[in-house]
């Protein structure tokens, strides 16, 4: 009844457990994910729990050439432990080329991406140990724009595992790794890459709307003769922007920590709506 007074006080934080707990127990099947699991999402860190959701994310490379990279990633659950998922990159960018005398002309280019398209398995949860570990694999078609440098005509395939990890004091330390295998080597060289990122979420008033600094440590590795190890840090942020706490917002930096003259700074942005919640005009 929408006339129903708020209870405020009236009950403890260790009643409203209770009662959530209580509830929770009328659930027989137990091969959901608890959403204990449902960790904050990183900027590069894949995440372990499967959802239904809607993510818009934005990459700015300001050194020039400088680029703008968008990506629009829509992922559906099927089932209790499955997540599919559908990528569609975008993006702007500077292309130099020659001017005579020694000049240098910059233009913009605008194009689309490879399309991807991902599956994602829960392998186990544990939630009295607090973790859970998914396997992943995206598949990137040859679909994006060559003549601009948005695709280089290739399939690829990305098998990867990933695993959260609950800390106590709403903490979290969420792993992946994987490789990067193409179909082209001489385009692309095979490659693999292993991410994490830890975090604690900080929440108004115990139950209020919530807040997660935290930090990512990337790493990735062409598998050829002689290439090094490229390392980031990426420190950043996810605050909720709807009360009900479905639409959130993450932003940071990433930071080169090898060769730092050569490979540029990023500005890393998404803002994500778990549509399942509820509709992006509601819980505001």
């Amino acid at each position: 009844d929408p006339m129903m007074p708020a209870c405020g006080e009236a009950l403890t934080r260790a009643q409203l457990e209770a009662a959530v707990g209580h509830a929770k127990g009328f659930c027989p099947e137990r091969h959901w994910p608890p959403g204990e699991f449902n960790l904050p999402k990183a900027l590069n860190t894949g995440k372990a729990f499967p959802e239904d959701e809607v993510l818009w994310s934005l990459a700015l490379e300001p050194e020039r050439p400088a680029a703008v990279n968008a990506k629009l990633v829509v992922a559906r659950r099927v089932g209790a432990r499955h997540q599919l998922e559908a990528v569609l990159p975008g993006g702007l960018r500077q292309v130099e080329s020659e001017a005579g005398e020694g000049r240098v002309r910059r233009s913009w280019a605008e194009g689309a991406g490879d399309l991807a398209v991902a599956w994602k398995s829960v392998l186990w949860h544990h939630l009295p140990a607090g973790t859970i570990g998914s396997a992943t694999l995206d598949v990137f078609l040859p679909t994006g724009d060559e003549a601009d440098g948005f695709s280089d005509g290739r399939f690829a395939f990305e098998p990867a595992l990933a695993v959260g990890q609950v800390l106590p004091g709403l903490g979290f330390v969420q792993l992946q790794g994987g490789a990067e295998l193409s179909t082209d080597t001489e385009v692309a060289p095979h490659g693999v890459f292993w991410r994490g990122a830890v975090g604690r979420t900080f929440r108004r008033a115990g139950f209020g709307r919530a807040w997660s600094p935290m930090v990512e440590l990337l790493g990735a590795k062409e598998l050829t003769d002689g290439a090094k190890v490229e390392w980031d840090v990426v420190p950043q942020l996810q605050v909720a922007l709807s009360r009900r706490q479905h639409i959130r917002l993450g932003a940071g930096t990433a930071l080169p920590l090898s060769d730092a003259g050569e490979r540029p700074w990023k500005v890393q942005s998404y803002v994500v709506w778990d549509w399942y919640d509820g509709g992006l005009g509601e819980g505001w």
